[in-house]
């Protein structure tokens, strides 16, 4: 997996670093700063006279923002397209539009081995990927834990 991850994360085609501009309500501002400032981050945090020149752009209301100098974008499609045909090339098996109903664990519950779909099938798997970004935390409860490293904010 490593392998795939490297070939997604050097492809200028599917990620760029621009800089994102956070512009919004208060609260969805503050809990975006906070959750960025934990990993680390460059941030501008902007007060109300500066953010007034984006009114135009968002909410009057919010009158705060910031500039996260480290935040991008991806081509979430492309990336997905790169990322199945190096599995496919690596001899991993795919199976879309499957909707997941729950996870396998070994015996000893230590590790997901499988998961278990809504249609009743089943499959096993050295390694189980998921793919839901920022949400994990929220889509597989048992993986709460991980919410402080994923913290959706909006």
């Amino acid at each position: 997996m490593v392998e795939v991850v490297k070939c997604i994360g050097t492809d200028r085609q599917t990620t760029g670093r621009s800089g994102v501009l956070v512009l919004g309500s208060r609260s969805y501002n503050e809990a975006s700063y906070r959750n960025d400032k934990t990993f680390g981050a460059r941030l501008n945090l902007y007060d109300e006279s500066p953010a007034k020149d984006f009114d135009a752009l968002y909410d009057r209301s919010a009158r705060s923002g910031y500039f996260n100098y480290d935040g991008g974008w991806a081509d979430a499609q492309k990336g997905i397209e790169q990322a199945l045909l190096k599995v496919k090339e690596l001899g991993g098996e795919v199976y879309a539009g499957k909707t997941v109903k729950g996870l396998l664990k070994t015996p000893d519950g230590s590790r997901t081995c499988g998961v278990e779909c809504s249609d009743g099938s089943v499959y096993n798997a050295d390694l189980v990927v998921m793919a839901t970004g920022a949400w994990t935390a929220s889509a597989v409860p048992e993986l709460s834990p991980l919410a402080s490293m994923a913290n959706a904010t909006g």
